[in-house]
């Protein structure tokens, strides 16, 4: 049964590739309630699913007239497949497109339990039967008409693979820049905050008993209030969030991020803008530099606010094919940066799909 040519490999590596995407697609699509692609490529077709049938009839032939044993090999050779795959994907494109971390008894969130066993029975019923039925399907057929299913779709394949590799290797690069933009954000937020510290410092008597009551920032927009009591003489400004003794912790969602970070300058700006008397030189002068550096640190701000939001338009069809196509995929080093984009891509076919109504 083991001796075929290199195109009735082929033949039934896409053969189980085209079985594996239709079961993916029809399982994520009944879960979800709408049609989905699964997969890495564009095409219908999954070759995990290609390569885990070819290795589950490989390992298991030695043993096919042992259920047990062609259980047993068929689901330990899945599985290391699983594991290699899941790591050489992660390593080169920074995301995990299956994640069973969320599984009892997982490895590294890679591989499970329950995965595996169901790869022992997927190799019984792949040897037994369905492996029977597709070489019968493929002995039915001319070898000439084999050999040019089989070419046909490699060709195909082949650039559709290169096509979708060179599309996650760009969005690897996204996920890495958005989120080098964002940490920088990140930083601005902590630098304010000890600017608000030090402007309180530097003139107490004049900031008097101000303290400022911010309300939680909701749903990544939220909104603060602030209430302002005794020695404000004739400070009329808002001031809102931020100051030492009264700061927000710091946000990571973007949303709540550029809101936090907006709402520090208002309040430096409101306190450096107020009328000062009877300052000692010394405090005028960290006053000056405190203004000079909260300029720099604006420029900075909009310097690193647009190279996330250059980095974050997610223009690519492919891209956001490939997302929509991996609900699960997940980046433990990107996390956030690959959630704003699934957002992204939620919406994006949010308003595609009101518009086309």
């Amino acid at each position: 049964m083991l001796q075929y040519s290199f195109p009735q490999w082929l033949f039934f590596f896409f053969t189980y590739s085209f079985i594996g995407w239709c079961f993916e697609s029809t399982y994520v699509s009944c879960h979800d309630h709408k049609l989905t692609n699964r997969g890495f490529m564009r095409g219908p077709f999954l070759p995990i699913y290609g390569f885990g049938a070819i290795t589950m009839v490989v390992v298991s032939m030695p043993y096919r007239n042992s259920i047990l044993l062609t259980y047993v090999s068929g689901m330990i050779g899945a599985t290391a497949l699983e594991y290699v795959t899941s790591t050489v994907m992660e390593l080169l494109f920074k995301v995990r497109y299956w994640d069973y971390s969320y599984k009892r008894f997982h490895i590294k969130g890679r591989i499970c339990l329950s995965s595996s066993l169901a790869w022992g029975v997927f190799t019984v019923l792949t040897a037994n039967y369905l492996h029977v039925a597709v070489e019968k399907l493929m002995r039915s057929l001319p070898e000439d008409l084999v050999a040019l299913i089989a070419f046909t779709l490699a060709g195909t394949t082949l650039l559709d693979f290169a096509v979708c590799f060179k599309a996650a290797l760009d969005m690897s690069i996204m996920l890495e820049k958005m989120s080098n933009a964002k940490s920088k954000l990140v930083s601005i937020q902590e630098r304010l905050d000890g600017m608000l510290g030090q402007s309180e410092k530097l003139h107490p008597g004049f900031l008097g008993t101000m303290k400022i009551a911010v309300a939680g920032i909701a749903g990544g927009v939220g909104s603060a209030k602030n209430t302002i009591a005794g020695g404000m003489g004739s400070a009329k400004n808002s001031l809102v969030g931020g100051m030492k003794n009264a700061k927000n912790t710091l946000a990571t969602n973007m949303e709540e991020l550029k809101f936090g970070i907006e709402n520090r300058f208002e309040s430096l700006r409101s306190v450096l803008s107020l009328r000062r008397e009877n300052l000692s030189e010394e405090t005028e002068v960290e006053m000056k530099e405190l203004s000079e550096r909260l300029q720099r640190l604006e420029q900075e701000y909009e310097v690193n606010l647009r190279e996330h939001a250059k980095w974050s338009r997610l223009q690519d069809f492919i891209q956001r094919s490939m997302i929509r196509s991996n609900p699960s995929m997940t980046s433990s080093q990107y996390s956030d940066s690959l959630n704003e984009l699934k957002s992204k891509t939620k919406r994006f076919s949010f308003r595609k799909e009101t518009k086309e109504e």
